[in-house]
C-alpha cells in the first residue's frame, strides 16, 4: 500500500476519511483513499472492482464496509480496515449507478438512469421508485425513518421519497442549484447540498422549501464542491476539485461556526467523486461522559420459545452507536422445586438508530428441561438483563421478564 504524508494540513479531521476516486494518481486507476485524522493518505483499496473513470459515489455501510458506486452497474463493497472487495450488487436492473447511501435498517439505495434502487445487505435489488420527478438522479441520502432524499439537476433541486411517492421537497427560491451532485444530513434533520455549478455549499432545513447559501462561493475553499458528508460531531466533510483556487483537489472540513480547515490536498486525489465517513462512532456532542446511553428494548412476553430455540430481544440504540449485552435466566420447575439455568449471553454492536435482534439460545439440555416442564403443564419463566455501553463509557440497563411456552 502507498503511503503519502500530503501538507499542509491546516486541521486534522475528527475521524477517518474515505473519498472514491475514479483517477488516483499512482497511476490513474479506480480506487478507494483514505485520509486518516492527521491528513495523512493511503490507498485503501483500487482497480479489480474498481475500473478507472467509473468510480463514483460511495457510502459508509455499518459496522464496517464502505459502498462504492460504479458507473457500469455495480455496487461494490470495500472493508474500511483491509481494503478487500466484493461485489454487493452488478448488472441486471444496474446499468450506471451513481450515488449511494445506506439506511437505518441496512438497506443501500442507489440512483441509476432517473431511478433508486434499494439492494439489501445480500445484494438483491429492487426498483425502489420510478417518477419523472428524478430525471437527472445524483446523490442521495435517508434519514432515520426511511425517507430518502435525493439532489436532481434536470429540475434542479430535493426530491423527497416517502410511502412509496415521490415530491419536490426542495426547488430553487432566491438561491438557485446549479449542478447539485450530493446531499447529506445532519443530527437535527438538515440537508447540505453539494452545488457544483454554484460553487458553493447549500443548506435546507427539514421542512424543505428554498435553499439557503450556506458556505457561499465566495469563501476561497469551495470552488468546484462534488460531494458532501456530516461526521458524528455535524461538520461538514467537502470533496472539492479546487480546494484553493489553484486546480488542487482536496478535502475541506467546516465546524458548527462554518470555519474551514483543509483536510488534504492533492497526493491520490484528482478527480473526486465521493466522501465519507465512519457512522457507527458516537456523538461526543450529544453523548457526553457521565451520562445514561439511551436504549429501546421491546420483546413479546409471551414467546414459543421451543420452536425459536431461544428467545428474541430486540434492542435500538436511536442516539448514537453502542454496544448491547443481553445475558437471561430462565426458570424451570422440576417435581417439588425449580432449576435455573443461566443463558449464555450475547454482545452486539449496533449503529445508532438501527433496530437489532438478539437471540439468547437454548442449549439441547435447556429445551429438554423446557419441554418436560410444558408437558407437565408447569410455568417456565426468563428474566432478561439488557445492557449498552458506548465509547465514552456511558451505560445504562433494562430487565425484562418473559412467559415460555410451546
Amino acid at each position: 500500500m502507498t503511503l503519502l504524508a500530503i501538507a499542509p494540513v491546516a486541521s486534522a479531521a475528527t475521524d477517518d476519511v474515505y473519498v472514491s476516486e475514479p483517477f488516483a494518481s499512482s497511476p490513474d486507476v479506480g480506487a478507494v483513499v483514505r485520509v486518516d485524522t492527521s491528513g495523512t493518505q493511503s490507498l485503501l483499496a483500487q482497480q479489480g472492482n474498481l475500473p478507472t473513470v467509473q468510480v463514483n459515489q460511495i457510502a459508509f455501510e455499518p459496522p464496517g464496509n464502505l459502498l462504492v458506486a460504479v458507473g457500469n452497474g455495480t455496487v461494490v463493497r470495500v472493508n474500511k480496515d483491509s481494503g478487500a472487495q466484493s461485489i454487493l450488487a452488478q448488472g441486471g436492473l444496474l446499468n450506471s449507478t451513481f450515488g449511494v447511501a445506506v439506511g437505518p435498517t441496512g438497506d443501500a439505495f442507489v440512483t441509476d438512469s432517473d431511478k433508486v434502487f434499494k439492494i439489501t445487505p445480500a445484494g438483491a435489488v429492487s426498483l425502489f421508485e420510478d417518477d419523472p420527478l428524478l430525471a437527472g438522479a445524483r446523490g442521495l441520502t435517508v434519514a432515520p425513518n426511511g425517507d430518502v432524499f435525493v439532489v436532481v439537476v434536470t429540475t434542479p433541486g430535493i426530491v423527497k421519497i416517502s410511502g412509496g411517492t415521490a415530491s419536490s421537497f426542495s426547488v430553487n427560491g432566491a438561491v438557485t442549484y446549479l449542478n447539485p451532485q450530493a446531499v447529506a444530513r445532519d443530527s437535527a434533520g438538515n440537508f447540505y447540498v453539494a452545488n457544483r455549478g454554484g460553487q458553493n455549499i447549500l443548506k435546507v432545513g427539514p421542512a424543505g422549501g428554498a435553499p439557503a447559501d450556506y458556505i457561499p462561493a465566495t469563501n476561497p475553499t469551495i470552488n468546484e464542491p462534488v460531494a458532501v458528508a456530516v461526521d458524528r460531531l455535524d461538520n461538514l466533510v467537502v470533496a472539492d476539485l479546487d480546494v484553493t483556487a489553484d486546480n488542487n483537489p482536496g478535502v475541506v472540513k467546516f465546524d458548527a461556526a462554518k470555519t474551514a480547515s483543509i483536510v488534504t490536498t492533492n497526493g491520490e486525489l484528482q478527480d473526486e467523486r465521493g466522501v465519507t465517513t465512519d457512522t457507527t462512532l458516537p456523538s461526543a456532542a450529544t453523548n457526553p461522559p457521565d451520562k445514561s446511553v439511551t436504549t429501546t428494548v421491546t420483546a413479546k412476553k409471551t414467546q414459543k420459545a421451543l420452536k425459536q430455540k431461544g428467545l428474541i430481544i430486540d434492542v435500538t440504540c436511536p442516539q448514537e452507536a453502542c454496544t448491547a449485552t443481553v445475558a437471561g435466566t430462565l426458570t424451570v420447575p422440576k417435581v417439588s422445586t425449580a432449576k435455573n439455568y443461566k443463558l449464555k449471553q450475547v454482545s452486539k454492536s449496533l449503529t445508532a438508530g438501527r433496530k437489532v435482534a438478539i437471540k439468547l439460545k437454548f442449549t439441547k439440555k435447556v429445551i429438554k428441561a423446557v419441554r418436560r416442564a410444558l408437558r407437565a403443564r408447569k410455568k417456565v419463566r426468563a428474566k432478561v438483563t439488557v445492557s449498552a455501553r458506548d465509547a465514552a463509557g456511558n451505560s445504562s440497563s433494562t430487565s425484562l421478564k418473559i412467559k415460555i411456552k410451546k
